[in-house]
């Protein structure tokens, strides 16, 4: 009787110990879930958040191209920055509109640099 009874008290601890350990394991697979999901609300945030802020990136990059634009540069002040700084037509054009137009101001801005 005593093998019968050590056999059933193995048997009753193995069982125990199945369930303890399937509780334990449901437990952790709760936890992941609920991190998973709070991990993957906080990354839909943030790329969210990112996409914002590439959006008014973009915005301002554009505003800015149609200001410089709207800036009148003379073919004079174009030439004389081209002369001093060697610079490219494209590359004086943008530094005189940066200064809209100034020539004196694009001139010390290049110095400057």
């Amino acid at each position: 009787m005593s093998a019968d009874k050590t056999q059933e008290e193995e048997d009753t601890r193995s069982q125990v110990q199945k369930q303890q350990e399937s509780a334990l394991s449901n437990l952790n697979q709760d936890d992941a879930g609920s991190a998973s999901a709070a991990d993957e609300s906080k990354a839909k945030n943030a790329m969210g958040a990112l996409q914002k802020t590439k959006k008014a990136a973009t915005a301002a990059a554009i505003a800015r191209k149609r200001e410089l634009a709207a800036v009148k540069v003379s073919a004079e002040d174009l030439a004389v920055v081209m002369a001093e700084f060697d610079l490219r037509p494209k590359q004086a054009d943008l530094a005189l509109r940066e200064h809209a137009g100034d020539l004196k101001a694009t001139l010390q801005s290049l110095v400057a640099c």
